[in-house]
C-alpha cells in the first residue's frame, strides 16, 4: 500500500508565534484515520497545509508522492 497522504516536518509560525512544528505522519491508501487534539493543538492548520489554503513556515506534504507546495496541479 502506498502513502497518500505524507506530512514531512511541518512547522508553521503566524509572526513570532509557532503553531506547528516538526509535525510529521503518513496515512496509507485506503485506511481511515482521526485527528484529534485540544483546541489550539494545531488540527485545522495542519489539515489547511494539506489543502494549500495555508502554507508551511517550513516542511512538505504530499499527496499521492506529489508536494502540495511544488506541484503545478495544486497552483491552479
Amino acid at each position: 500500500m502506498s502513502q497518500s497522504l505524507e506530512a514531512k516536518q511541518i512547522d508553521k509560525s503566524y509572526g513570532s508565534k509557532p503553531v506547528l512544528r516538526g509535525v510529521t505522519f503518513a496515512v496509507k491508501e485506503g485506511t481511515i484515520h482521526g485527528f484529534v487534539g485540544p483546541n489550539g493543538a494545531g488540527k485545522s492548520t495542519t489539515m489547511e497545509i494539506a489543502a494549500r489554503l495555508v502554507l508551511p513556515t517550513a516542511g512538505d506534504v504530499y499527496i499521492q508522492g506529489k508536494s502540495v507546495l511544488n506541484n503545478p496541479f495544486f497552483n491552479e
